[in-house]
């Protein structure tokens, strides 16, 4: 929305070196695709676009990259809205904050993309690893089943769901690996 109205007055310039910024994304840094995010208004569409590109960032990145990012995600979830073609925006922010180990903030996404987006398997595998992480085994199993319903050959379902049946559950030697679409 912001980037039409922007093209409407001023010929596309913003527009265009966003489109171009995001051709190039993973050639950016961290910290180059949160000022994009910023500029562009934290638009959800933006942010999407930038998605692949942040997750294959995350490990290089600074603490203050991190930061600035964690503080542009509620900016981008206030804004939601379904972006075509694009899994949902409250997935992919669950995912990267997952993926940075702060499960309570990606429970809470995966919480809010259940309540907004048909369910898939993905989200149910995704919040199984987070009740995991925040030691919530009920949860967790009940988590995992939604998501081997959902797809059947979903193995790493089937893996923890096994494992938390049979009191194997090593979160030292395991890691909690999400999965993205």
């Amino acid at each position: 929305t912001f980037r039409m109205h922007l093209d409407r007055n001023s010929p596309g310039d913003l527009g265009s070196l966003c489109n171009g910024l995001l051709a190039q994304r993973f050639s950016l840094k961290l910290g180059s695709m949160i000022s994009l995010l910023k500029v562009m208004n934290y638009d959800p569409a933006v942010f999407a676009g930038l998605y692949d590109a942040m997750l294959t960032h995350l490990p290089q990145a600074n603490h203050s990259e991190l930061n600035d990012l964690i503080l542009a995600m509620p900016k981008v979830v206030k804004q939601r809205y379904a972006v075509p073609g694009y899994v949902p925006i409250a997935f992919q922010i669950g995912h990267i904050l997952q993926v940075m180990g702060r499960w309570e903030p990606a429970l809470e996404m995966y919480q809010l993309c259940q309540q907004e987006d048909p369910p898939f398997a993905e989200l149910w595998y995704n919040l199984g690893l987070c009740y995991l992480a925040l030691q919530n085994h009920q949860e967790a199993e009940s988590a995992f089943q939604q998501a081997i319903q959902l797809n059947p050959e979903l193995l790493l379902a089937q893996g923890w769901l096994y494992r938390i049946q049979n009191n194997l559950v090593s979160l030292d030697t395991e890691p909690l690996t999400p999965t993205s679409l």
